[in-house]
């Protein structure tokens, strides 16, 4: 008999290759980490970007730099660095997916036919976007060894296909999970107990040793290099502190500080991932075949719970971020495979007697699949095609780029600071170390979780910057009071805010750098009121500084005619008002004898905030009752010494530093000068 030739079946694999190729190309572009993107990595993505560029230089994660991720993340993103940098991450990531999608691919086919399952592939790709997987996360790294795992225990549990090299590699995958992200091992954790349940039932406990010897043995093939690793580098103390430790705590904390409160979180968490229609289809089957079908009743109970889990621990942390359901992306495939299964005439899932029977169901799954399909899928599947384009054509057109607001930060860091130079970024947005090429002064690169969850580590923080002063602080945190008071306790000087304010920048100074000339030492010593503003005049005409002024309670009797003059040669056009015997708040700004700003008012309270001349300013002045407040702070610093009196702080916006601030108490008939 001649052989039947293969060429169809190789043709098919062929196109159904590149079918999944495309797929994984519409999800993976819309990553900016994409070879079409700018590289403007989400911000999460930047710290792991940031640990294995650590580990590149020798460092160890955990012990040398502070995240609170499984080891093997920074592994992955370690092995995309050194396959193109920061675009290598992309290309494992592309990789990784289309292994999630191929091996969906194959559950999706133990049901349906080829054409069915081709239908449901759109479905699942949208369900991937709303799952959020564009992202590099752990969760997303998660996926395509959860899909592997669930493959194989579909094998064993509906066509009793089991072996050793199955049993190794579903520990593998195991494995891989709980050094990505341990919460994400539901497919196990519901499925192992299950084969423990079935075996005991079946009475062949014994086949249970060989089972759990070869899935440990998989499991320790991973999770033992990984802790040697960690060991010999002296990061395991702290790998259990953070990972293990810190994890829990921040999963509590972020849940609620009461049990009311976790509860109510986790519930409206709960609502969330729940709250999809293709998950309350898949409940809704799993509960209708465990009813209605006898044979692997034991089989859709243990599904039905692992759904249920899967949805749970992406509720766990009381937060409603979409990629936290990556473990429901996997756990959804099988029962829409078998939503669809009666339209399949070439693997049916579920076979039912008689023709009109068959009919009647191959038309309700139709009806679902084309709902499924037409309403979910496609306006998803449009919307991203479309934005894939989109990008596509801004590739074409040159417009990669990284945003003003990022490139505006990372040219003032290359202009004050040198590759040998530490900086520190407040807040979290650590691709700028990576685009800046700086490292951390501190091993706590970003600051917003332990900063609230274990406050201690905010001690260590600054207690490193003591140690090891930045040579620029990007303060970009929502609660900057404490580094506001290292900035100004540790004689940094503000030089810039970032185009949408989200950062300003602050630098320290070495001796070396400050101005030296000799007006700046005559200025510091010059201590009559008189002799000051004459000073000042002069220096204002020769030098491109500014003057700011600022009166804190009342101007006093002490002010003569002579000074008021002279403040208004200064720019201070209404300086004459501080003459009378009432209280008056005044603020001022020169430069070069002219006026910028200025603000005069009555018995109260005056305050100004905004740019002037390309200085950040925040400007207050207030009479005794109304505050009895002078204020002048430049990028969020404060200059002026806030005693009684004219306060003026002199500023030199070209080397973003202050010359002189000073105080002249003219309420006193000396009006003696403080610095």
């Amino acid at each position: 008999m001649k052989k039947k030739s293969t060429l169809p079946a190789l043709f098919f694999r062929a196109l159904t290759a590149l079918y999944l190729f495309g797929l994984t190309f519409l999800i993976a572009v819309q990553n900016s980490d994409s070879i079409w993107g700018n590289g403007e990595t989400w911000v999460d993505a930047s710290v792991y970007k940031y640990v294995a560029w650590m580990i590149d230089l020798g460092y160890m994660p955990y012990k040398d730099t502070f995240d609170h991720k499984g080891p093997l993340v920074y592994l992955f993103f370690l092995a995309g660095r050194r396959i193109a940098s920061w675009r290598g991450v992309w290309v494992l990531y592309f990789v990784m997916l289309f292994v999630s999608l191929s091996v969906i691919w194959l559950i999706f086919r133990k049901c349906c036919s080829g054409a069915v399952s081709a239908l449901l592939m759109l479905v699942i790709t949208a369900v991937a976007f709303d799952y959020a997987i564009i992202n590099m996360s752990p969760e997303s790294m998660t996926i395509p060894f959860m899909a592997v795992g669930l493959y194989i225990f579909l094998d064993y549990f509906l066509y009793e296909k089991i072996s050793a090299w199955r049993l190794l590699l579903t520990g593998v995958c195991f494995g891989c999970v709980l050094m990505i992200k341990a919460q994400m091992i539901s497919v196990w954790f519901v499925f192992c107990i299950a084969v423990l349940i079935k075996n005991i039932r079946e009475k062949t406990a014994q086949k249970i040793l060989f089972f759990l010897a070869f899935f440990l043995a998989g499991t320790m093939a991973v999770i033992l290099p990984v802790c040697l690793w960690l060991i010999l580098g002296g990061a395991w103390k702290e790998f259990i502190a953070q990972y293990i430790v810190f994890n829990m705590e921040y999963a509590r904390y972020y849940s609620g500080s009461t049990p009311l409160e976790s509860t109510l979180a986790k519930g409206r968490a709960l609502v969330f991932f729940f709250n999809r229609p293709v998950v309350l289809l898949c409940l809704f089957l799993l509960a209708a075949l465990f009813y209605f079908k006898k044979s692997h009743r034991f089989f859709y109970a243990a599904y039905f719970v692992y759904l249920i889990m899967s949805i749970a621990v992406a509720a766990m942390s009381g937060r409603t971020y979409s990629h936290y359901g990556a473990a429901i992306l996997v756990a959804v495939t099988w029962p829409l495979a078998l939503s669809a299964s009666f339209m399949s005439a070439e693997k049916p899932g579920i076979r039912t007697e008689g023709a009109k029977k068959q009919l009647q169901m191959s038309g309700g799954a139709f009806l679902v699949l084309a709902y499924l399909v037409c309403i979910f899928a496609a306006p998803v599947i449009f919307k991203k095609a479309d934005n894939a384009i989109e990008i596509l054509q801004n590739y074409n057109a040159g417009v990669t780029s990284l945003p003003s607001n990022l490139k505006g930060i990372l040219d003032v860091i290359a202009q004050n600071t040198t590759e040998d130079d530490r900086i520190t970024v407040h807040g979290l947005y650590d691709i700028i170390y990576g685009k800046s090429e700086r490292l951390s002064a501190s091993k706590y690169s970003y600051q917003h979780a332990f900063s609230r969850v274990e406050t201690y580590r905010n001690d260590e923080y600054f207690a490193e910057l003591d140690a090891n002063p930045p040579k620029l602080i990007l303060q970009g945190d929502p609660e900057p009071e404490r580094m506001m008071e290292f900035i100004v306790s540790h004689g940094y000087h503000w030089i810039a805010t970032s185009e949408e304010g989200d950062f300003k920048i602050y630098k320290r100074f070495d001796k070396a750098e400050l101005p030296q000339e000799e007006w700046i030492d005559v200025l510091g010593k010059t201590d009559s009121l008189e002799d000051y503003l004459d000073l000042l005049k002069k220096l204002e005409e020769k030098h491109n500084i500014m003057v700011f002024l600022a009166v804190k309670g009342k101007a006093g009797d002490a002010l003569t005619v002579k000074n008021a003059s002279q403040l208004e040669a200064l720019g201070f056009s209404n300086a004459g008002i501080l003459l009378d015997d009432d209280y008056h708040t005044f603020l001022g700004v020169s430069k070069k004898n002219e006026s910028l700003y200025e603000a005069v008012g009555g018995n109260g309270y005056d305050q100004y905030q905004g740019k002037i001349g390309g200085v950040e300013l925040s400007l207050i002045s207030a009479v005794k009752r109304r505050g009895n407040e002078a204020s002048v702070k430049v990028g969020g610093v404060e200059c002026a010494l806030n005693r009684r009196g004219l306060n003026i702080v002199v500023y030199d916006p070209a080397s973003s530093t202050m010359i002189d601030s000073v105080v002249f108490d003219v309420d006193d008939e000396e009006t003696p000068c403080t610095r």
